[in-house]
C-alpha cells in the first residue's frame, strides 16, 4: 500500500507488476518477463520501487510510473531490498552481501560482506528504522543489525538467532523477533539475542506469523489448519481458531489489533474477532492458495494475493464499525 492509502501494487507470475487504485481499478501495468522477473516491489516515500535480479533497482513516480532513477546491477544477483532513508537503499544479494546504494551519488557507497555465502532471503526493517533483521536462506540464521543514521548510514552487527528457521516476523519496534522451527515458535529479544519464549501447541509445520502493532499478541497459522493467538510473553495460547479446511498459509492483524485475517491453501479467507476468538466472516476466493494478506493502516481494507497472482481488496469498514 501507499502511505496515503490510495494505491496497492502487486507482482504476477508472468513477471509483470500492476498498480491499482483501492477501488479495484488498474492504473498501470509494467511488463516483465519470466527470464528476468521482479524479485521485490514496494511503495516508499510515494514512489514505486522495483528490483530485478539481473537488471537492477528502479524508482518510479506515482501514479504515472515514469522512471525517476535506475540503479543498474553490474555484478551478482540482487534478491531483496528495503529503503533505509529517503536517499539510501539496502540491497541483499544471492551470495550473502549487503549493498548500500546512495541514490544521490548513484553508486554503492558501502558493502558489508557477511560470513555466509548463501542467498539473503528477506530483510525486515523495524517501523522506526533502527533495527534490521536479515534472513539467510540456507543457513538457518537471522543476523540482527543496529542502524546508525549517519551519512551514509552504518550497520552495526549485534546478534545472531540460530535455529531451524523457516519463517520470520519482526515486531513494529524491532524489539522482538519471532521465528518458526517446524511446529514450534520461538521469540527472541533483539537487544540481547536471547530466546525469551517458546510457543508449542501446533501439531504440524507453522507456515506464517504476525505480531500485533502493540506487540502483545502473536498470531500463527499452520498446516494443522489452525490459527493460534498467543499471549507470547506468558507462552500461552489464548485462542485456537478452527474452521479452515486446508493448510493456513497467511495471517495478518489489523493495526488496531481488533481483527485477525487468515488465508488457506484452498482459497478461503477468514476474519476473526481477536479478543473473543469468534469468526466474523468467511470469503471464498476460488481454489488458489491465499499466499499473502495485509491490512491497510486505517484498517478499512484487506489485500489478499493468491496463487494466480490475483489481487483482491476487501472493504472492512462495516466489520470495523460493528466490532465491539
Amino acid at each position: 500500500y501507499s502511505a496515503d492509502g490510495e494505491f496497492a501494487v502487486t507482482s504476477g507470475a508472468d513477471g509483470s507488476i500492476r498498480l491499482w487504485k483501492l477501488s479495484g481499478a488498474p492504473v498501470r501495468v509494467i511488463r516483465g518477463s519470466f527470464a528476468n522477473p521482479f524479485v521485490d516491489i514496494s511503495i516508499a516515500d510515494e514512489q514505486l520501487v522495483t528490483l530485478r535480479k539481473d537488471t537492477g533497482l528502479r524508482t518510479r513516480s506515482l501514479p504515472g510510473c515514469e522512471t525517476i532513477q535506475l540503479v543498474e546491477n553490474h555484478g551478482g544477483a540482487w534478491m531483496t531490498t528495503c529503503r533505509l532513508t529517503p536517499h539510501h537503499f539496502l540491497i541483499g544479494t544471492e551470495d550473502g552481501r549487503l549493498l548500500l546504494w546512495d541514490m544521490e551519488a548513484n553508486e554503492v557507497v558501502t558493502e558489508w560482506a557477511t560470513e555466509f555465502k548463501s542467498q539473503i532471503e528477506a530483510i525486515r526493517l523495524s517501523r522506526e528504522g533502527r533495527l534490521l533483521a536479515v534472513h539467510f536462506y540456507d543457513e538457518d540464521t537471522v543476523t540482527l543489525f543496529e542502524i546508525k543514521h549517519t551519512n551514509p548510514p552504518e550497520l552495526v552487527r549485534t546478534h545472531e538467532v540460530v535455529a531451524n528457521i523457516q519463517h520470520v516476523a519482526l515486531s513494529s519496534s524491532g524489539r522482538w523477533l519471532a521465528v518458526t522451527d517446524g511446529d514450534d515458535i520461538s521469540v527472541w529479544y533483539t537487544a540481547t539475542g536471547k530466546c525469551v519464549a517458546t510457543l508449542t501447541g501446533h501439531t504440524s509445520t507453522v507456515m506464517t506469523l504476525a505480531f500485533s502493532e502493540d506487540e502483545q499478541m502473536l498470531v500463527s497459522g499452520s498446516r494443522d489448519r489452525q490459527v493460534k493467538v498467543w499471549e507470547w510473553k506468558n507462552a500461552r495460547s489464548v485462542h485456537s481458531l478452527e474452521g479452515h479446511r486446508d493448510d493456513v498459509q497467511s495471517v495478518a492483524v489489523s493495526v488496531d489489533g481488533r481483527t485477525i485475517a487468515s488465508g488457506d491453501r484452498g482459497g478461503r479467507i477468514k476474519l476473526w474477532h481477536a479478543r473473543l476468538g469468534s469468526e466474523l466472516l468467511e470469503i471464498s476466493t476460488g481454489s488458489q492458495p491465499v499466499s499473502y494478506l495485509m491490512f491497510s493502516d486505517d484498517g478499512h481494507w484487506l489485500a489478499s494475493i493468491d496463487g494466480h497472482a490475483s489481487l483482491r481488496l476487501i472493504d472492512g469498514r462495516p466489520l470495523d464499525e460493528n466490532a465491539p
